[in-house]
């Protein structure tokens, strides 16, 4: 698993069902902040800025260990520090994706992330983004601090969400080895809504919730994407019988 501090979360959930049901084993690459384009510096709100650490080489990390560990497939949570405020460098002022360069340079960002990540020669499941909600005093409350700055989150925003999922609907519908996880879709309940029990401060799955949408459905979401996207390449992949996750009627090695 790789991404932001989404997929940390997911991937420390994932990782102890997986131990506990014998059914998954996880290792997580990620780091808080980054994005597939990332800038120099994102801002969340008037006051709230930073610059976030190892973004560039987060992919071809991803590649090589799952290279080094011969996984069955690469998971992806990243994309809500996609929504925020950045600084890029040769342009001046804050730019978000609604601006049609940072369109521009995510869509250039995005191919080179699935070829650097088709190095693995597995499939790519890539999660959709859910609109954030992402309430910071209940964040700092679950850091034992106030965060910083002041006002509206600019994360928060379902159209910047749409023009993000958009380009990766393009972008990853396209691509041979990679499959889009409707993640946002399947997180939320029947209203449509995503209950605070599951995403506390509206941007991070509960840790000790993980296990019930495994079970539920997390699962099923990951094993289908895998199998599609198996059937699809047409033998550009590794073969499915040299896989631990093998497809339908494919025998698992041991």
């Amino acid at each position: 698993m790789v991404g932001d501090s989404t997929a940390e979360v997911i991937g420390r959930g994932l990782a102890a069902w997986g131990t506990d049901s014998g059914r998954l084993r996880v290792t997580a690459l990620t780091s808080s902040g980054c994005a597939t384009h990332s800038g120099t510096r994102l801002r969340v709100r008037e006051g709230y800025e930073f610059a976030p650490n190892g973004c560039p080489e987060l992919f071809p990390s991803a590649a090589r260990v799952a290279r080094e560990e011969a996984v069955d497939a690469i998971v992806v949570f990243i994309g809500s520090s996609q929504l925020a405020d950045w600084e890029y460098p040769g342009r001046s002022g804050w730019l978000s994706i609604p601006d049609a360069g940072v369109r521009q340079g995510y869509d250039g960002a995005l191919r080179a992330a699935l070829a650097t990540l088709d190095e693995a020669d597995v499939p790519i499941l890539w999660a959709d983004v859910p609109t954030p909600e992402w309430d910071l005093e209940v964040f700092g409350e679950m850091l034992g601090g106030p965060m910083p700055g002041s006002g509206d989150v600019v994360m928060n925003d379902p159209e910047r969400a749409a023009i993000l999922n958009g380009l990766d609907r393009r972008i990853i519908g396209a691509h041979p080895t990679a499959a889009l996880l409707p993640w946002a879709e399947h997180l939320a309940g029947p209203d449509g809504t995503i209950s605070k029990d599951v995403r506390p401060d509206g941007l991070h799955v509960d840790e000790e919730k993980v296990d019930e949408l495994a079970e539920a459905w997390l699962e099923d979401l990951l094993d289908g994407a895998y199998d599609a996207v198996v059937a699809r390449a047409g033998g550009s992949l590794r073969p499915p019988e040299a896989h631990t996750w093998a497809a339908p009627g494919v025998s698992s090695p041991g």
